[in-house]
């Protein structure tokens, strides 16, 4: 099954990209031959920017999504909502069990 086709490119473009001079076939570009490095940035942009980022990030393989998630450390990004994001993705394709620290519970 072709995980691209299933996600809407155009949505990619405009909620990630609004602000760069970018086409969807710079997007499918990036996806099918692009270099680990672009790739890892226009998997950022998506957890930074797309409203459904769990279903976007899957234009990439379940193996280029552990592998770029093992580059991103937990806390990377600026804002918590993006941390929490980045969380997510972690705990359901690394099996990790991460808890955003204002959702952990507290013992006393």
């Amino acid at each position: 099954m072709d995980a691209m086709g299933e996600i809407n490119l155009n949505d990619i473009l405009s909620q990630c990209f609004w602000d760069y001079d970018y086409s969807i076939k710079d997007i499918e570009d990036i996806i099918l031959s692009g270099t680990k490095t672009e790739k890892l940035y226009l998997f950022k942009k998506i957890i930074i920017n797309h409203k459904f980022f769990f279903k976007a990030v899957k234009i990439f393989s379940e193996n280029e999504l552990k592998e770029m998630l093992a580059k991103i450390p937990n806390g990377f990004f600026k804002y918590e909502f993006q941390n929490i994001r980045l969380i997510s993705l972690r705990n359901y394709y690394l099996g990790e069990e991460n808890a955003p620290k204002r959702l952990r519970w507290l013992l006393q």
